[in-house]
């Protein structure tokens, strides 16, 4: 299995105000997710940036820039509707005993609860991508030691 990790070139890094613990607990749950849907292995790889996007409707806002990280599989896939479904807590597409349907459901929450939110795309055979999606920092950052977590 490997997993790359990948970042604009040149670009600075986008900045983010967070629960450091928190947004690791919600990218863990999307890379063991990814690594889970490669049964006979893979790539995964994990891009990081900022985009200037318009979030979706059950989001307050506008268009502005927001930082992301998607993680993307060569997994399995999913259907339309699975991913209609996938944030809903106890929905898995595993076989029974194989998974708890709610690592994706917390990490939506945790994104949530940071004011963004994960978008997904999947085509069955070809793999999925998850892309949290996340407010920059307001504000100048002055030294180091006063930085936002960086996503």
């Amino acid at each position: 299995m490997v997993i790359t990790f990948a970042s604009l070139d040149g670009a600075p890094d986008p900045v983010v105000q967070v629960d450091a613990s928190m947004i690791e607990q919600a990218l863990t749950n999307l890379v063991v997710n990814a690594i889970q849907a490669m049964p006979t292995g893979g790539t995964i790889s994990v891009r990081l940036g900022a985009d200037v996007i318009t979030p979706p409707a059950d989001i307050e806002g506008s268009v502005a820039e927001y930082a992301y990280v998607c993680v993307e599989d060569q997994g399995v896939g999913m259907t339309s509707e699975q991913m209609t479904h996938a944030f809903e807590p106890f929905f898995t597409t595993k076989d029974v005993g194989e998974g708890t349907g709610l690592g994706l459901s917390v990490a939506y929450g945790i994104v949530r609860d940071h004011g963004g939110w994960i978008g997904v795309a999947s085509e069955i055979g070809k793999g999925s991508r998850f892309s949290i999606y996340l407010p920059l920092a307001q504000g100048t950052v002055k030294a180091d030691d006063d930085k936002p977590a960086r996503s």
